[in-house]
């Protein structure tokens, strides 16, 4: 099936080139027997489920805050948030793109950046088969670095300011985490992954047990 042929906006140049390479390596696989499962989502709905599935994590946090950090002082000055999320969104995609690029045969000549303009979306993309584990690894990532590792100090350090970063980058993340869950409960511990070149999520590519 050509992917191109099944998207509701404009694509990019960048976006139609890859989704060129996605339709050739799809037809690769496919002749050597993998099935296809697109395990996809738009944007908005990754955005308002994602947002449901990362909720329970941030009120655990918040409360944690609160019971530990009850009657401290929190002077931390706020004025440095905004910038540092801009800078912690653009981190946030790096992560990605590093373990990707790390985990794949082709390393770093196979990751790309983009942003969709209409959803105001930053995006990072692998254009190389992915083993579960290694794809499921560099979608973790962000959210684990970026988002739960600040909130634990935040609460240990009573400090507002990188709790508040933190919670943030949690629900920064809300996205991957919705698609992680989608990739396990797909439940295909065998599949080879490959990033759609222009929807939010991924293609499995699994062989049949016999």
């Amino acid at each position: 099936m050509d992917v191109m042929k099944n998207q509701d906006r404009k694509l990019s140049e960048q976006e139609e080139k890859r989704a060129a390479v996605f339709d050739t390596l799809a037809s690769h696989l496919q002749e050597e027997g993998y099935q296809r499962k697109d395990l996809t989502i738009s944007v908005k709905d990754a955005n308002i489920k994602g947002m449901i599935a990362v909720a329970p994590d941030v009120i655990v946090w918040i409360i944690l805050y609160i019971v530990f950090n009850t009657g401290k002082p929190m002077n931390t000055p706020m004025i440095f948030l905004v910038p540092l999320m801009i800078v912690g969104i653009v981190v946030h995609e790096l992560l990605h793109g590093l373990v990707w690029g790390l985990c794949c045969e082709d390393h770093f000549r196979s990751i790309s950046f983009g942003f969709i303009w209409k959803m105001l979306t930053p995006y990072c993309t692998c254009s190389h088969p992915l083993k579960q584990s290694y794809y499921i690894a560099g979608s973790i990532a962000p959210y684990l670095l970026l988002g739960i590792l600040p909130c634990a100090i935040g609460v240990i350090s009573s400090n507002l300011f990188i709790f508040l970063f933190g919670i943030i980058m949690v629900t920064g993340a809300a996205g991957d985490i919705l698609i992680i869950r989608m990739i396990k409960k797909d439940g295909r511990l065998d599949a080879l992954y490959l990033d759609h070149p222009y929807e939010c999520g991924t293609v499995a590519f699994y062989k049949e047990r016999t």
